[in-house]
């Protein structure tokens, strides 16, 4: 049976009749063939159990299912954020093969978390050029407070033991809303809050990416001199307010930066030609005026670090390129599109970043008949240079093929 994919959307207030509408708008063109694989998403404003019920009713109890919470849905003829958005992705294949992985408690240590993902990929005998779709949540409100989960020791961990580039890993950090209320999860017959869960995909199926940055360089090379936890506190010998107030002039006050001033770390060859494939960028949260630091959203800036400044700016006509070069390539290569993930940072959605054009919309209108599933995430994860990497203000489009 050649692999097919269905794709359905609702916007149902209703969660379990929300489930079944998405159900039934993605398996309608399936031809009645036993699903392999369904993986679902809604934003933080659907009740899970209703809306796997729903979901359920239509593809049956026995279906595997994975997913979880997001900003907003993304499909090739709807996008939408921040309301009751929820979508699923149905695959039917005989050729392809998936597998399923969980991990709890990553608050408690994502490194370890990463360790023990590894731990059991390792221990899996997989056919074929696997690849892992990982989504982890990123909330943590256990103690009442808020606290992100982060991505960067889960993924370290993964580098260490998993050599990525022969088993390459994409997904994102889960967050259900921009308020960063608590998260849900998705494993076949059950809903989990604070874990890990992965998809294997196996056997025929390849898979083809690219980075759709948001920002471009503004600065030259600079070097973190003292950073502790997710602050970085001085940058070339200076407090990081000053340094920073410095660069930019009265153009942002202090209260701007959070979620606005952006960091990027080269991991390809420095002065090159920009390549936005190799940098990896990173959001500032918040400061504190006290210390004069400012608050990244990952701890993975520390001393000695070189970073660049970056202005955003979403490129659409990059983005058609890059889209249209991806399928170009794929099927230069004698492969087969069936259906595409696209995870983008929730801060590019039109609403907040201040655009009259959501950048999905470019997308949708160049995949051709290509089927499209996505969601709005709070962190991305994609390869960079062979290795897992956390990014923030990117997109991310995967096409999967035979």
């Amino acid at each position: 049976m050649e692999t097919k994919a269905g794709v359905g959307y609702s916007e149902l207030f209703d969660s379990y009749n929300a489930g079944k509408e998405c159900a039934l708008e993605a398996i309608k063109d399936l031809a009645g063939n036993p699903i392999s694989i369904a993986i679902i998403f809604t934003t933080v404003r659907h009740d899970a159990t209703l809306f796997q019920k729903g979901i359920k009713e239509v593809i049956g109890e026995n279906t595997p299912l994975i997913g979880g919470y997001g900003v907003g849905i993304i499909t090739n003829n709807n996008l939408g954020y921040d309301g009751y958005q929820a979508g699923v992705l149905c695959v039917c294949s005989t050729t392809m093969k998936f597998d399923t992985i969980i991990e709890h408690n990553v608050s408690v240590n994502e490194y370890d978390c990463g360790k023990k993902i590894a731990a059991q990929l390792n221990g899996k005998k997989i056919e074929g050029n696997p690849f892992l779709f990982l989504c982890y949540d990123a909330v943590d409100r256990s103690t009442g407070r808020l606290k992100m989960n982060m991505a960067t020791p889960l993924c370290k961990a993964l580098n260490e033991e998993i050599d990525c580039s022969t088993l390459p890993i994409f997904g994102a950090g889960l967050t259900g809303d921009m308020m960063f209320r608590p998260t849900k999860q998705w494993l076949n017959n059950d809903i989990f809050q604070n874990s890990a869960i992965g998809l294997i995909f196996s056997g025929s199926a390849k898979i083809d990416s690219v980075i759709m940055h948001g920002c471009e360089p503004a600065s030259d090379y600079h070097t973190v001199t003292k950073a502790k936890g997710t602050q970085i506190l001085e940058i070339d010998n200076i407090p990081a307010l000053d340094f920073i107030q410095n660069l930019v002039g009265d153009s942002l006050s202090f209260e701007d930066y959070g979620f606005f001033l952006t960091i990027s770390m080269n991991r390809g060859k420095k002065y090159a030609k920009f390549n936005p494939g190799d940098f990896s960028n990173r959001m500032c949260v918040n400061v504190n005026k006290e210390s004069k630091a400012i608050i990244m959203v990952e701890p993975d800036i520390v001393d000695g670090t070189e970073i660049i400044f970056m202005r955003r700016s979403v490129d659409f006509d990059y983005m058609k390129t890059a889209t249209t070069e991806l399928i170009d390539k794929i099927k230069d290569e004698g492969k087969t599109p069936r259906f595409a993930f696209y995870i983008d940072c929730a801060g590019r959605a039109a609403h907040y970043y201040g655009s009259d054009i959501e950048d999905a919309s470019i997308l949708q209108k160049n995949l051709g008949d290509i089927p499209m599933f996505g969601f709005y995430s709070g962190v991305e994860i994609a390869q960079l240079n062979g290795k897992a990497e956390p990014l923030d203000w990117t997109g991310v489009l995967h096409i999967i093929s035979e």
